[in-house]
């Protein structure tokens, strides 16, 4: 059986990607937030860094991750 790839995100489900890491950003500040949930939120975030990257939304989502 060959290897079929798995489709890219449509733009939709690409909207909701980033509003779920949007919402991770927000627990990252949060101090009641344990340590091991933080950290399986960013292994997500990184594990799924290429479309994050490519999202129509990802300059919002900068605005949001970086302090100003």
């Amino acid at each position: 059986m060959a290897f079929v790839p798995a489709p890219s995100p449509t733009v939709v489900d690409q909207t909701t990607l980033m509003k779920k890491y949007l919402q991770f950003v927000a627990a990252l500040t949060d101090t009641n937030t344990p340590d091991e949930t933080k950290l399986k939120m960013m292994q997500e975030v990184s594990e799924n860094f290429e479309n994050v990257t490519s999202s129509p939304q990802y300059s919002t989502f900068l605005e949001h991750i970086i302090p100003r």
